[in-house]
């Protein structure tokens, strides 16, 4: 029999049998997984995984605890929209260690997305997944927690892109841009821009570039590889409704439209190109690639990254998706947790 003591109650249980005593470290505990369902999981404090088997632990307050109080007082436990009961991670410094402890159900979520998005977790877009982890777990529980399908991954990454993709930056989201470029010695700067698309970004950026910097030549690689869509971009005609203000002054209009100035359009080369594939280009002043990386498997992204510093000039620039980040020493940020803008300086 194991006597048990919750708060001011003793009881008394009966086991039918002991096979072994299994000594284990609290650290080793690990959530219950979604897998074993909402009904079961509410009576499990943790799962053990040692020597190959897994050892569930019974949370026998919630076994012997039915009122709201007892649970509340006995375990951080709290209750979802739908009255589920449910242990949070424990409370500690950061985001991230705040949900380590649901490093199964964030080993699921990460591979769901590669599976269904191929949108790859790695130190680029660490921080902003265990923040939207925390986002999408507020009110969900068990399954609920995972990611099955297409659609439940786009919800998921939906907070993950970027203001304004595929279509022109607004005026505020430019200004933003310009106010993170750095001042240049050289009168001549060169651009890569990855993922392009259709251009939006690519001529919403040559215009703040031409406002930043209106007596520097600059020239700027458009690359993507959507062929249709880079073949596309030279000649893209557009509504003057649609133009933000800030690109209007470099606007000529033809007889379908308003198109870029030949200013603006010599400025660009479009063309076909995969990121993972050896290009040549000049040393850079530049690369804009927002949301892109992410998207790439992770040996990928490493070797991108470290080719980044290789062609980028000292002091050059990087922009990112607004979710993700560089680290290492060569790589400095200049934009502030709340801007709408990820850049980071190269200090070779």
């Amino acid at each position: 029999m194991l006597i048990l003591h919750i708060n001011d109650q003793v009881y008394g249980t009966i086991v039918d049998k002991i096979d072994k005593v299994v000594g284990i470290n609290h650290e080793s505990i690990q959530p219950p997984h979604p897998i074993f369902g909402d009904i079961n999981i509410k009576f499990i404090s943790g799962v053990v995984e040692k020597q190959g088997d897994l050892y569930i632990i019974l949370d026998v307050v919630r076994i012997f605890t039915v009122n709201e109080e007892d649970k509340n007082k006995m375990r951080a436990g709290v209750t979802d929209s739908s009255g589920e009961y449910f242990v949070p991670p424990p409370p500690v410094g950061n985001v991230q260690q705040q949900v380590s402890a649901s490093n199964s159900t964030i080993d699921f979520v990460k591979e769901s997305l590669a599976a269904l998005k191929r949108f790859i977790v790695t130190d680029l877009n660490i921080n902003w997944l265990y923040k939207r982890f925390s986002e999408w777990s507020n009110g969900r529980s068990g399954e609920a927690l995972q990611i099955k399908t297409a659609s439940e991954a786009d919800d998921f990454l939906a907070p993950f892109s970027s203001p304004h993709t595929s279509v022109f930056w607004s005026d505020t989201y430019a200004s933003s841009v310009k106010k993170v470029l750095p001042e240049f010695s050289s009168t001549i700067i060169n651009v890569w821009n990855i993922g392009c698309g259709k251009g939006y970004e690519t001529y919403s950026f040559a215009c703040t570039l031409k406002s930043k910097y209106p007596n520097a030549r600059f020239k700027i690689w458009a690359n993507d590889n959507d062929i249709m869509a880079v073949s596309q971009a030279p000649n893209m005609v557009y509504d003057f409704d649609e133009i933000p203000e800030f690109c209007r002054s470099f606007m000529v209009k033809g007889p379908n439209g308003y198109s870029f100035s030949p200013a603006i359009k010599d400025s660009i080369v479009f063309e076909y190109h995969d990121i993972v594939n050896e290009n040549a280009l000049p040393e850079l002043d530049i690369i804009l690639v927002r949301d892109v990386i992410s998207f790439l498997p992770a040996s990928d992204q490493t070797r991108v990254i470290s080719g980044f510093s290789e062609r980028l000039k000292n002091r050059g620039v990087v922009f990112l998706g607004k979710n993700e980040e560089l680290t290492g020493s060569i790589w400095q940020s200049i934009t502030m947790a709340d801007d709408p803008v990820s850049a980071y300086l190269h200090c070779a």
